[in-house]
């Protein structure tokens, strides 16, 4: 096997097939790549998606399903005998014993720079309560949950802090910032702050990159928690940014 291909497998291929046919993304993950990079014959194939499990049983009800994953959001489907898990898109935090996660992140964009993409009430029949499930089941393994989505959703951060959602990474530019703050406190929502990439991070200067770390760091009340940076650099950040950015925040580390 060539260490610059990854031959897939034909039921692999097609439940890849099956998944992008249906408007959702989907990539072979984990050892499998691992091992076809190093010349080797995976013996698992692993697939990650942002199809939800409802959403996949409904697209291999006529396979023979293995659900006891799904409460991780892990279906496994049989094809000739042989499981294929796949598995709903989300970031673990850190390990601390370095086998289990300390935390668990959704990632989904429910809005545009103003609106969302749907009603709130679409969220709330649709989304919510397949959400519910998944969040309950990280709090009783005594993981904390953070929640990140893009664009404006503010319509729907009472439903995430009622699922047991612990923590937000909202797109800052959609909101206002002092007002968005306010209400995570009241909420008992934490949040993780970035600065914005597409214009500030990109286009700015340093000390505009200081005056937004700093006017963040005041909204967000940072010395008094709930609320902490998330660092996160990009190929066309200019190097002096990324330091001042860093610098910033290396500030109100060394106060704390």
């Amino acid at each position: 096997m060539s260490r610059d291909t990854i031959r897939l497998p034909h039921d692999a291929y097609r439940l890849l097939q099956t998944l992008r046919a249906a408007g959702h993304s989907a990539y072979v993950v984990g050892g499998c790549v691992r091992d076809s990079l190093l010349g080797r014959l995976p013996g698992d194939w692993d697939i990650c998606t942002s199809a939800r499990p409802d959403e996949m049983k409904a697209l291999f009800h006529d396979q023979r399903l293995i659900l006891t994953g799904e409460k991780h959001g892990t279906v496994a489907v049989v094809l000739h005998g042989k499981p294929y898990e796949m598995t709903t898109y989300r970031l673990d935090g850190n390990y601390h014993d370095h086998r289990h996660p300390d935390a668990v992140q959704f990632v989904d964009d429910f809005g545009t720079a103003r609106a969302m993409l749907f009603s709130p009430e679409v969220w709330r029949s649709f989304f919510k309560p397949r959400y519910r499930r998944l969040v309950q089941f990280a709090r009783e393994q005594g993981k904390a949950v953070f929640f990140h989505t893009c664009g404006y959703a503010a319509p729907i951060l009472e439903d995430l802090r009622e699922i047991g959602v612990n923590a937000v990474w909202p797109q800052l530019t959609a909101y206002d910032m002092e007002e968005l703050a306010a209400r995570l406190r009241r909420l008992g929502l934490a949040c993780a702050i970035h600065v914005d990439r597409a214009n500030v991070m990109t286009h700015g200067t340093p000390a505009d990159v200081t005056r937004a770390v700093h006017a963040a760091a005041k909204a967000f009340d940072v010395m008094n928690g709930g609320a902490y940076f998330y660092v996160e650099t990009d190929n066309g950040f200019p190097l002096e940014n990324i330091r001042a950015l860093l610098e910033a925040i290396g500030a109100y580390r060394k106060e704390a």
